[in-house]
């Protein structure tokens, strides 16, 4: 076997430099259908059907708003969201984001890199955002009437098929009637339904976007019914119906489940 020797005189073998990769199939079996073998095909360049990254951030509507009063500022931030609201806008580097998605392998949950494999941990989510993440997972039903839900905890009814669809409202729904603001005279009941419907803002356009990157499912709402603010692991513990105005708990995003009944 005759091996090349590169520019800076490293010697290296020929399979080396060829193989496609990965070596060993058996766990990253999702290469035919991997970014990196369209482009490895293509002579080291974007494949010719290379469709452009969308970068969908409703934080940035966010940030357009002013700051909630502070009474509803405070039941946010004893809710465990307020490190949300301290979060400066920011700009990203597309070019770091579409090098991170090539280097992203579904089969592993992690980023592929030349020092090894890289992933987000729920520390790391923790730190930047500022959460609870202990506790016990976050699950419910999304079998409801959400018109009467949203009546009883938001003081408001969207649309159906305009600003609702199915379980899920718009966000542009939400910034238009939860900003977070305050008339004079304001109820105490109304603090908690402006801190309701800020927080699933919140949970749709920062913490838990969906798909459409325009709507956060109500059955979020279901779990800010008392106080406006459930501990649900205190609430399991003590096996009652009592909730008190404290923080909900999340483990990580992939363990926040809702279960749908067919």
């Amino acid at each position: 076997m005759i091996s090349s020797v590169c520019s800076k005189g490293y010697i290296m073998e020929p399979e080396a430099i060829i193989h496609e990769g990965p070596i060993d199939g058996s766990l990253l079996g999702y290469q035919q259908q991997h970014r990196s073998h369209a482009i490895w095909n293509n002579n080291g360049e974007p494949p010719i059907d290379c469709k452009t990254v969308v970068v969908r951030r409703n934080e940035a509507n966010l940030k357009r708003l002013d700051r909630p009063a502070p009474p509803v500022a405070e039941l946010v931030r004893q809710a465990g969201f307020g490190g949300f609201m301290d979060i400066p806008f920011i700009s990203l580097d597309l070019a770091l984001i579409t090098a991170l998605l090539e280097r992203w392998r579904p089969e592993t949950h992690s980023f592929h890199l030349g020092s090894g494999e890289w992933t987000v941990t729920l520390q790391d989510v923790e730190v930047i955002l500022g959460i609870p993440i202990d506790g016990l997972p976050v699950v419910g039903s999304t079998e409801q009437n959400w018109d009467k839900l949203c009546e009883e905890l938001l003081g408001l009814i969207p649309e159906a098929k305009v600003s609702r669809t199915g379980g899920k409202v718009k966000l542009s729904w939400l910034r238009a009637h939860f900003t977070g603001h305050l008339e004079a005279g304001y109820l105490e009941e109304q603090v908690r339904q402006q801190a309701r419907g800020y927080i699933l803002l919140l949970i749709g356009g920062m913490l838990i976007p969906d798909g459409s990157g325009g709507s956060v499912h109500l059955c979020y709402l279901s779990l800010l019914r008392d106080g406006p603010f459930i501990d649900l692991t205190s609430s399991l513990k003590r096996g009652s119906d009592e909730s008190p105005l404290i923080r909900p708990t999340f483990r990580s995003y992939e363990h926040i489940r809702y279960i749908e009944r067919h």
